[in-house]
Formats: structure tokens, sequence, C-alpha cells
């Protein structure tokens, strides 16, 4: 996963670069060529963090949907919306976050 999106970040570099038709950096050593890739790396691992994170705080949310259909079917269908309200102000809270 890291090689991957390493490779993709340098593929929309250079298609960035080529559409705007602007050179690479000259006298670009290789450690500054992986100090320009930190932060995309970073940025990568960050996200997949945060939406591992919305996954594990959802799990019970969708038990408890599970739970609240069984016992009360006729309101399955406001629980769906409480649920998928939470998981949207749980995803926003924790891409907030990176600010």
């Amino acid at each position: 996963m890291l090689i991957g999106a390493s490779a993709l970040f340098s593929q929309i570099l250079a298609a960035m670069n080529k559409v705007w038709r602007v050179g690479p950096r000259p006298g670009r050593e290789i450690v500054g060529v992986m100090r320009g890739r930190f932060w995309p790396f970073t940025m990568v691992v960050v996200v997949s963090a945060l939406l591992m994170c919305s996954f594990l705080v959802n799990t019970p949310s969708q038990f408890y949907s599970v739970y609240v259909y069984r016992f009360l079917p006729e309101a399955a269908f406001v629980w769906h919306y409480v649920d998928l309200d939470s998981s949207f102000a749980i995803v926003t809270f924790l891409f907030a976050l990176i600010n």
C-alpha cells in the first residue's frame, strides 16, 4: 500500500507538471525528493487511520440498528437515518481533526 500510494502521487505530480508545462526543480537531491514525498505519504496514512476509526465507531451503531429493528420494526427507518447522520458527523469530525 505504501509503495502504491507513493507511485500514485508520483504519477499525479508528473501529470500535473506535464499539464502545466513545468519541469522538475534543478539540483534536487534524493533527500529533497524524499522530503517532497513525505507529506503525501503521511496524508495517506492519516486518512487510512481515520477511516479505520470511523469503521470502529460505526460498528456498534450497526449492531444497534439490527437490535432496534428486531424489537421495534416501525422505528427501523428512523434508526437508519440516525445511523446515517451519526456516521456523517463522525467522519466529518475525524477529517476536521486533521487541521
